[in-house]
């Protein structure tokens, strides 16, 4: 009977694949209720493990699919939710303006339904009359029929709120971009060189923002006393192909201008072509002066200016407005305009120069930014005729081969932080003041007090900022969403599962995701750890004994709390039950990979050396990452600096690297392999938050960083920080390894600290 028993279910379970499963055939085969079914399927909690387990299994077997749209129709109104109207995504400004919403839209837990009107007024109304059917929060839009009033008025009666960007619609909300003083300012720098035949093309008229640009052109010309052409200014439909026929028009005039303002990028393709069409040989090509959006891989043409707007900021502050009138639907719509941020020059400026004989010898970090730059040296080299001899060495030889470079082997060389104050006093580093001057304008350049970090000792300039990075904690975010996993985290711990706020909880979500603790885990183990001696170790005991409320030296005893010392180590000991068994030999890149290729739920790590986990060629966890600060909030300050060899023989061309190295022209190109130079002008960067969705937390937990540096001794003397992170990672290496315990670790590293703090 069982075997007969067992016959009919699997012929019944064959039978079941071929017809479209039901929630009942869900719940039969799960043996469990509908009601349990669909508390599983929409996420609500007090359905136990078990039965979760047993409806999703249930679920893949039959390959049922929920209706959607049934679903959303249960609910009257779906909350939170926005629908943004594009006239196109072709163009880099809208697609700039895209970007940032998304990211407002995912960090606010909102849900977007994105369209694409294609500039045609129906095809908007049409979309808009959608979103009030379907009982939408609110509505951002680019809008091509701003004059109809009416539309707009009766969404806004509705509850529907609505903000427009760049193109204004009355009694709405709306961001702008206020261009008329930056236009101004650039129409009359052309005439001030010598150009008088300029001309403009914009779109329809009836857009606040191109009648903005007209508006500036024509006072920018009638205050030079320059005749107002109306051949010169001429109106598109705001696409390229009307843009090359009045282009056309435009380029064949007896007079034909010497530059062409443009509105837009997409308008510029337009003119382009037009000028390509009409050209001989090159000769009698205008001027063109672009508006757009800020590009890290242009390449102007030699005949091309741009002039960048704050597209990206725009739709930040958009959606942000909107997300404030969702939030009170009693607030009044509100008009913001966005200037557009001056051009600033380039302080680090090349000395463009002859071919010479001899190198620039220069020592690099092989990590992540040590190779971003020796892949870029040719344009240093191209830049100024300087040669480069660019070497890699690995983190654990790079100060013993600065110390051995006395001789003048090396001109230039990149220097973890905490090195810089012993380079210092062993005289070893050149003081750059003496070649930069008053550095003042650069230090406003950088956020904060991150310049003081990377370049300050004793209140003077000796090295400049060359890698920017601080720890982060890295986790599943898939994971953390799925609701078995919740339901087992609160059937262990009586505790809802969430980003873990300390070492503590680190441990238990640790646990949870380690398959040696819960056979179901999708994860081999719950995080990624690197002990290696000595900094691997240094940096991730440093956060705990922190988190504790304690510095682990306080300048009087080796030890500031030694109870608070071996609590922190202990936690630490217990994270390698749920980490790989070789991971107390592992460095950060071997720690990176493993979390990576998704053997593991979560680590701490330094955001520089996690590019990877956006690279598809390597990474199995695209699309699935969270980030957050590290638990206990005290993140460790790591990077790195670059400084000038004292005894280096071409200490002219040396300063040129350093300035190529560290400037703000090649910042974004050096971001994208990995390098980041934490200029201001990056910060919000939208294409760095697209690739590194963590870029901007890097910045906003530098503001709580604690750096590593060693003491000095009782009588003043500087203390290697090479030996003093010897200490403490050998020690604890020895604590992870269960060589010893936490307390022996600690009393044999207040020994040894306290030996050479009163030597």
């Amino acid at each position: 009977m069982p075997e007969t028993f067992q016959g009919n279910q699997d012929k019944e379970r064959k039978l079941e694949r071929h017809k479209i499963a039901t929630m009942r055939d869900v719940a039969r085969l799960a043996g469990v209720s509908q009601g349990t079914v669909s508390n599983v399927l929409n996420g609500v909690k007090g359905v136990s493990s078990d039965k979760i387990k047993r409806v999703e299994a249930a679920v893949r077997e039959l390959g049922y699919e929920q209706n959607a749209l049934a679903k959303n129709l249960k609910t009257s109104k779906n909350g939170n939710t926005i629908y943004v109207v594009f006239p196109n995504l072709n163009e880099p400004e809208f697609e700039e303006i895209f970007d940032a919403v998304t990211r407002m839209a995912e960090e606010r837990g909102f849900s977007l339904n994105v369209f694409v009107c294609s500039e045609l007024p129906y095809r908007e109304k049409q979309i808009l009359n959608q979103a009030r059917m379907f009982n939408a929060d609110g509505i951002l839009l680019i809008t091509c029929q701003p004059e109809n009033e009416r539309l707009f008025q009766k969404l806004e009666k509705g509850g529907h709120r609505v903000v427009g960007m760049l193109r204004k619609i009355e009694n709405c909300g709306f961001v702008g971009i206020d261009v008329r003083e930056a236009l101004i300012k650039n129409i009359n720098r052309q005439i001030g060189c010598g150009i008088k035949r300029i001309a403009m093309l914009t779109g329809p008229r009836e857009y606040s923002f191109d009648t903005a640009c007209v508006d500036a052109y024509l006072n920018a010309l009638f205050s030079a006393d320059i005749e107002i052409r109306n051949d010169y200014l001429l109106t598109t439909e705001y696409d390229k192909e009307s843009a090359m026929q009045q282009a056309v028009r435009l380029l064949n005039l007896e007079e034909k201008p010497e530059a062409i303002y443009v509105t837009s990028e997409v308008l510029a393709e337009g003119v382009r072509k037009a000028v390509a069409l009409t050209s001989i040989d090159g000769k009698d090509i205008p001027k063109l002066i672009i508006m757009k959006s800020r590009r890290w891989t242009d390449t102007p043409a030699a005949n091309e200016e741009s002039m960048i707007l704050p597209y990206g900021k725009m739709g930040k502050m958009a959606f942000e407005m909107l997300a404030g009138l969702i939030g009170n639907p009693k607030g009044g719509a509100e008009e913001r305009l966005i200037k557009p941020e001056e051009k600033q020059e380039e302080l680090l400026k090349l000395q463009a120069g002859k071919p010479r004989q001899g190198r620039v010898r220069v020592l690099l970090p092989n990590n992540h930014a040590g190779r971003a730059v020796k892949y870029l040296c040719n344009d240093f080299t191209r830049s100024t005729g300087i040669g480069v001899q660019a070497d890699l060495i690995n983190y654990r030889g790079m100060l013993d081969e600065i110390w051995r470079s006395s001789d003048g082997k090396y001109d230039v060389f990149a220097l973890d932080v905490p090195w810089v104050k012993e380079l210092v006093v062993e005289g070893c580093l050149e003081l750059l003041e003496d070649y930069i001057g008053d550095a003042s304008q650069l230090r406003e350049r950088f956020p904060g007090q991150i310049f003081d970090a990377y370049s300050l000792m004793n209140g003077r300039v000796w090295t400049l900022p060359f890698s920017f990075t601080t720890q982060l904690l890295f986790y599943r975010k898939d994971l953390f969403e799925k609701l078995k996993n919740q339901r087992l985290y609160f059937e262990w711990y009586k505790e809802e599962l969430r980003v873990p706020t300390t070492w503590e909880e680190y441990n238990k979500v640790a646990r949870l995701f380690t398959r040696k603790f819960n056979p179901d885990s999708d994860t081999l183990y719950g995080t990624s750890l690197s002990g290696r001696v000595p900094t691997g170790a240094t940096s991730e005991y440093l956060p705990r004994i922190w988190a504790q409320g304690i510095d682990l030296f306080n300048g009087e005893t080796a030890i500031n709390d030694r109870e608070k010392a071996v609590y922190a180590l202990e936690n630490y000991i217990e994270c390698y039950d749920y980490a790989h068994p070789d991971a107390p030999d592992w460095w950060w890149d071997d720690e990176a990979m493993d979390f990576c290729q998704g053997n593991s739920a979560m680590m701490v790590q330094y955001s520089d050396q996690v590019t990877i986990l956006r690279d598809r060629n390597i990474s199995r966890v695209v699309g699935k990452v969270g980030y957050d600060v590290v638990p206990g909030n005290a993140s460790l300050f790591g990077g790195w600096s670059i400084g000038m060899n004292s005894h280096s023989k071409e200490k002219a061309a040396a300063y040129e690297f350093i300035k190529w190295a560290a400037s703000e022209r090649m910042s974004v190109v050096n971001a994208v392999l990995g390098r980041i130079i934490p200029y201001t002008s990056i910060c919000d960067s939208t294409e760095l938050l697209n690739l590194y969705p963590w870029h901007k937390e890097t910045f906003e937990v530098f503001q709580d960083a604690k750096k590593r540096f060693a003491p000095n001794t009782a009588d003043g003397r500087c203390i290697s920080e090479n030996v003093f992170e010897k200490i403490i990672g050998s020690t604890v290496n020895e604590a992870i390894t269960k060589k010893c315990t936490a307390k022996e670790a600690v009393d044999r590293m207040d020994t040894e600290i306290g030996k050479i703090y009163l030597r």
